[in-house]
């Protein structure tokens, strides 16, 4: 009895300690899932979105370093109404403002901006000349119908339509085009200026120098240069590595996308993103190599940068091919020929203090690590101090601020404690492996048969006694040792943890009639000749994106 007691003792000595190895598995499994829970990055509601893509977080470090671009020109035109009559407009001498808009970017910490050479020396073509004559045709219109008897009176619709035409021949002069770049609102945050004139001087610069340049006929790149340092800034690679449907990000400002009215600066400030995809790589007949994309891409857009998925510039928006659809062919001018000129100037293209900081928090701030909400918050508060012009850093700090205030920070032993849960984990996993050895050998074991103990008569002493016959333990029967089998149902299995709007709008002639001039007027045209096909096919020329014509403030009166 006191050998099947033992054995008795010893299973449940077995089982206990099984359950206990198995309970304090539990623990460290779901310590473990703890602490990763906690360290992971929640997309909703945070400011910049699904941060743990990593192309999402590529592209908001980049977003700072994006620029609005708005060049002005002044332009003069003479209208020639009739082989005798002409005028010379504005009347009183002096120039229409024109301003255009579109985009580029830092990419380098002391003011040097890539963008399209078109975005800063605007082409004297049909597209320019054209917002010229919607500029001038109140006034033109104003003059016919005091200087000639026109009923119905002229419109400027009717004005417009008789100088594209060529109804009225007309001759148009431009100024020198000067150029000044905004800072978006991804580095100003929500601005305070209420137009685009009263925006701080800190927050915007003329260009004052194009370092060089390629023209529009050949590979549509500048680099041009501002007088501010320590910019944010993106880096340029190399361009030969893009493959037919690689995805890009375009950012820039498309006039499509300003909403406001009244020339809002937080509205018009405001980048859009767009995705799109590489269709095919090209060269034109000059040599530059282009890259053709397919998606949404925008007047304005022209100058802005072509991101790869780890946020570097490997295209300029360039022009577009207007021969099947209004949205026509997308090209980009590669990222090598602006690397070219870079290494003309030269541009001193490593990333300064700011843009090194704002990196760092960044992908702090992105990361799953412990403690990371404490150290992004430290780190752009400091940025918010250092640089109190980039005010769009205050929305991150106020979220990894809440994230810190509910973050637990991880032991002083720092990463050990994660050592010490897999060393934990390795011994649970060990003292259950011998423990269930244990208990498969104990159940293969055979078990002996107990003998009684028969007591044995004494004999007195020198008196030969026959020796009493032995008997089996259990009957009469001979003794049979049968080898012992373990039932396959009591083999233990070993435990298992279970698994945790249109670019370059095509200009069409007024459906309304121009009205008849009367008193010797000039007859209205006749028809125009349909384009045959070929010449149709002329006609259809590379364009760039035009920029984005920015409305006068107030009137269309004549800037002197």
């Amino acid at each position: 009895m006191k050998k099947k007691n033992f054995v008795q003792t010893s299973s449940h000595s077995g089982q206990w300690l099984l359950r206990t190895m198995l309970a304090f598995g539990f623990v460290l499994l779901s310590l473990s899932g703890i602490i990763a829970t906690s360290a992971t990055a929640r997309a909703d509601g945070v400011p910049g979105g699904n941060i743990a893509n990593p192309v999402v977080r590529a592209v908001d470090i980049a977003k700072p370093a994006i620029v609005r671009i708005i060049t002005t020109l002044g332009g003069r035109l003479t209208v020639h109404f009739n082989s005798t009559q002409s005028a010379d407009f504005p009347q009183g001498g002096g120039t229409y403002k024109l301003e255009l808009s579109g985009s580029g970017a830092f990419i380098s910490a002391h003011g040097d901006i890539l963008t399209a050479d078109h975005v800063v020396r605007p082409p004297h073509d049909q597209e320019l000349d054209n917002f010229l004559f919607e500029t001038a045709a109140s006034d033109i219109a104003g003059y016919i119908n005091q200087h000639f008897v026109a009923n119905p009176p002229y419109t400027m619709t009717d004005v417009v339509g008789a100088l594209e035409s060529g109804f009225f021949r007309a001759e148009t002069s431009y100024d020198q085009a000067t150029s000044e770049a905004f800072f978006s609102t991804d580095y100003t945050g929500p601005m305070s200026a209420s137009t685009m004139q009263t925006v701080s001087s800190d927050l915007r610069a003329p260009v004052d120098q194009i370092e060089r340049e390629s023209s529009f006929n050949q590979e549509d790149v500048a680099i041009v240069h501002v007088n501010m340092e320590d910019t944010p800034s993106i880096a340029l690679s190399d361009s030969s590595n893009i493959e037919p449907q690689d995805d890009l990000i375009i950012i820039g400002f498309p006039g499509n996308g300003d909403v406001s009215r009244r020339g809002d600066p937080t509205e018009v400030l405001t980048s859009s993103i767009n995705r799109v995809y590489v269709s095919s790589i090209k060269k034109t007949d000059e040599g530059a190599p282009v890259i053709q994309v397919g998606g949404n891409v925008e007047n304005g857009d022209s100058g802005g940068p072509a991101l790869d998925s780890n946020g570097n510039i490997v295209g300029v928006v360039s022009f577009f091919l207007p021969r099947s659809s209004p949205t026509g062919s997308s090209f980009l001018q590669a990222s090598n020929s602006a690397r070219a000129l870079i290494q003309q100037v030269p541009v001193d293209v490593k990333p300064g203090a700011f843009e090194k900081a704002w990196r760092q928090a960044f992908n702090d701030y992105a990361s799953t690590a412990p403690g990371h909400w404490h150290k992004a918050a430290q780190e752009l508060r400091q940025l918010m101090l250092q640089y109190s012009n980039f005010q769009a850093v205050k929305s991150y700090l106020a979220y990894a601020q809440a994230q810190a205030n509910s973050e637990q920070l991880p032991q002083p032993a720092g990463p050990n404690f994660i050592w010490l849960i897999a060393g934990g984990v390795a011994v649970l996993l060990v003292l259950i492996i011998g423990v269930i050895v244990f208990a498969a050998r104990r159940k293969r074991k055979p078990t002996m048969p107990v003998l009684s103990e028969v007591p044995t008569p004494m004999a007195p002493f020198g008196e030969w006694q026959p020796a009493p016959a032995m008997q089996p333990v259990g009957g009469p029967s001979e003794i049979v040792m049968a080898s012992f089998e373990a039932p396959a149902s009591n083999v233990m299995a070993p435990f298992e943890v279970p698994a945790s709007n249109g670019m370059a709008p095509f200009h069409e002639l007024p459906t309304s009639s121009l009205a008849q001039p009367q008193n010797g007027m000039i007859a209205p045209p006749p028809p125009f000749p349909a384009q045959t096909e070929e010449q149709e096919m002329s006609a259809a020329s590379t364009q760039p994106y035009p920029a984005v014509r920015v409305p006068p403030a107030s009137s269309n009166a004549p800037t002197e």
